[in-house]
């Protein structure tokens, strides 16, 4: 089996990349919290709580 880790490895990296990217590209463009897909609303949402700033408009 060592011959498949080179492959295990490229393909977790491609997978990684992929699903970094479907995250980092809503987070980037939208900008309204109702247009935001859940895990970059969770994402913004909790940064909001954490940080203590909110939105402005927003309650």
């Amino acid at each position: 089996m060592p011959i498949s880790r080179p492959v295990t490895s490229a393909v977790t990296i491609l997978v990684f990349a992929g699903v970094r990217s479907n995250f980092l590209w809503p987070l980037l463009v939208v900008t309204d919290p109702e247009m935001m897909p859940l895990p970059t609303f969770v994402e913004h949402m909790g940064r909001c709580v954490y940080t203590g700033i909110h939105e402005p408009g927003h309650p």
